[in-house]
C-alpha cells in the first residue's frame, strides 16, 4: 500500500507541509494531537478542485528528549479514542469538495455545533456510531495489509493478528470509550463535547478573521 505522488485524499502529517495560501485554508485544531490530520480533513470538505503533493523526501523526526513506546502499549483498550478522532468521523459526514470555502466551512462548523448541542445519550451514541466506523475501515485496511505482505516475518504476523483481533472485540464491546486527550475519564465526554463545540465556532468565524487580518495587513 502506498501513496500517488498527486492525490485528491485527506492524509495530512505537518511535520513538514507547505500550503497555498492564496485562498482562505481552514484553522489547524489548536489543541489536542493529531491536528494536523484534522486539517486534512476539514480541508477536502469544505474545498474543491485542490490536490496534495507527496514529495519523494523523508524528514527525521529527532525530538530533543528520548521517547520509549513499551510493548504493552500495544494492546491496551481500544476503546481509547483522541478528539481529533471524533472529529474526522464528524467532518467526513459533510458534503465533500464544496466550491466555495466559506460555505463548507460554515457546513462543518453547523455539523460540529449540532453535535454539541445534543444531550448526553445520544453524543455518547454518536460518537460511539464513528468509532465503530473507523475501527472497521482500519480492520479493512490491515488485513488487506496482511494479504499482500505474504513475505513478512512470523513475528510482524503475530503481532498484527493480535492486534486485528483486539479490535474486532472491541466492536462487539459495550465498555464505556475514553477520550485520551480530554482529561479524567468521567468528565472527558464533556471536555469532548466543548472542544467540539469550539472548534465549530473557530471555523465559522475563520474567514472573517483571515479577511480583517488581511486588510489590516495591507494597510499597514
Amino acid at each position: 500500500m502506498g501513496f500517488s505522488t498527486i492525490s485528491s485524499g485527506r492524509t495530512c502529517s505537518a511535520g513538514c507541509l507547505g500550503v497555498d495560501n492564496r485562498q482562505v485554508l481552514p484553522p489547524f485544531m489548536p489543541v489536542g494531537r493529531g491536528s494536523d490530520g484534522v486539517f486534512g480533513f476539514t480541508l477536502r470538505a469544505a474545498t474543491a478542485g485542490g490536490s496534495l503533493g507527496h514529495l519523494p523526501w523523508i524528514l527525521p523526526h529527532l525530538p530533543p528528549g528520548s521517547r520509549r513506546l513499551e510493548p504493552e502499549e500495544m494492546w491496551r483498550d481500544p476503546g481509547r479514542i483522541r478528539i481529533s478522532d471524533v472529529l474526522k468521523t464528524l467532518i467526513i459526514g459533510c458534503a465533500p469538495g464544496n466550491s466555495d470555502v466559506y460555505s463548507g466551512l460554515r457546513l462543518i462548523a453547523d455539523a460540529l455545533s449540532c453535535a454539541a448541542s445534543l444531550n448526553s445519550r445520544s453524543f455518547e451514541a454518536l460518537v460511539r456510531a464513528g468509532y465503530y466506523r473507523q475501527v472497521s475501515e482500519t480492520l479493512l485496511s490491515l488485513e488487506y495489509m496482511m494479504q499482500v505482505s505474504s513475505d513478512a516475518g512470523d513475528h510482524w504476523k503475530g503481532d498484527l493478528q493480535k492486534y486485528l483481533q483486539l479490535h474486532r472485540n472491541s466492536l462487539g464491546s459495550h465498555n464505556s470509550l475514553v477520550v485520551a486527550d480530554a482529561g479524567c475519564p468521567e468528565e472527558s465526554f464533556e471536555v469532548l463535547r466543548k472542544r467540539l463545540a469550539e472548534f465549530g465556532d473557530l471555523l465559522a468565524w475563520w474567514p472573517t478573521m483571515v479577511s480583517v487580518a488581511r486588510c489590516r495587513a495591507a494597510s499597514a
